[in-house]
């Protein structure tokens, strides 16, 4: 082999290596602003966003994270190899919107440059009926009370009646009460049961007597009063935090001075130290391991007034 057979061999050598170490994905939308334009409250906004791989190695997409409960999302494929393509169906639901509307989804990926890749849908709702606020949320005043809540619905140009009230809750009390203006409407919701850890919401239909809109649907939620405030609400452990030691505020939603009772840990090597300052308490958690089987015992904490909370320990790759 002469030196010129070396050289080249050498040159194809280096050029495979630099290859391979620039070897990166590319996530590109040619379109990742959807503008629908003007819209009824009454309508489903459907839409498909064509992802492509544009760079040197397969793409990897980890999560597709729309802004709110409002957006639906469905991904062809998780893995787009190079110079392929995925589609991303968008479903977004007007109902209980108006105005000017923008909503991201957000593409995190293993692409280095673009990791979070913002898609967009944007346009404006136009309605026949207003709802403040859009969402009812139904809370207890005090312990041991029904929750309750309420919304007003007004009509943009002339009086209206309601002819029916529907809830997909069937537990719940719904009741529409006129205002005085003629225009408007107050929705009162309560319910009886006690408010779930995990609240799952629920639909108010209204039937009206407008013909442009002869039906409106309120979402609807009851949410838990916490008496205990926990921050973070849970422990995420992540590449990289073996041996870490992670900190946790914890107080009384209402001032009260909170004292530990006994703490029980997810693992026997797992060690909590704790101290109480300006009416707060907090942990400094040691000995969790990225590769520990913490299924869902997380963190147990009980208190000498006789409560007690739990806090999650979770596994997130980056």
């Amino acid at each position: 082999m002469n030196m010129m057979q070396l050289i080249l061999i050498s040159g194809i050598v280096c050029g495979l290596g630099v290859s391979s170490l620039l070897a990166e994905p590319r996530i590109v939308c040619d379109q990742p602003v959807f503008d629908f334009g003007s819209r009824d409250a009454s309508e489903v906004v459907i839409h498909t966003f064509e992802l492509k791989n544009t760079g040197t190695s397969d793409l990897v997409i980890s999560a597709v994270r729309p802004a709110c409960g409002c957006t639906a999302t469905e991904l062809t494929r998780f893995t787009i190899p190079l110079g392929e393509s995925a589609r991303l169906a968008a479903k977004l639901t007007l109902a209980g919107r108006s105005g000017d509307i923008h909503k991201p989804i957000l593409i995190e990926s293993n692409d280095p440059a673009n990791p979070a890749f913002q898609l967009l849908m944007q346009g404006k709702v136009t309605t026949e009926f207003s709802i403040f606020p859009s969402f009812l949320t139904l809370r207890q005043s005090a312990p041991n009370q029904p929750l309750s809540g309420t919304v007003q619905i007004t009509s943009a140009g002339r009086p209206f009646r309601i002819t029916r009230i529907e809830s997909s809750d069937p537990s719940a009390r719904v009741r529409a009460d006129p205002m005085p203006d003629g225009l408007s409407q107050q929705i009162s919701a309560s319910l009886e049961k006690s408010p779930q850890p995990d609240p799952q919401p629920f639909l108010i239909t209204l039937q009206t007597d407008n013909p442009r809109m002869p039906s409106v649907d309120i979402p609807a939620m009851a949410v838990q009063i916490k008496k205990i405030i926990i921050a973070p609400e849970r422990i995420v452990l992540r590449e990289g935090d073996e041996g870490a030691k992670k900190h946790v505020i914890i107080k009384s939603a209402d001032g009260t001075p909170l004292e530990i009772k006994e703490i029980s840990t997810p693992g026997p090597n797992v060690k909590v130290d704790y101290s109480a300052t300006l009416g707060s308490i907090r942990l400094a958690v040691r000995g969790l391991s990225v590769l520990g089987d913490y299924d869902e015992k997380g963190l147990g904490v009980v208190f000498t007034n006789g409560e007690s909370i739990q806090i999650p320990v979770v596994f997130e790759a980056r």
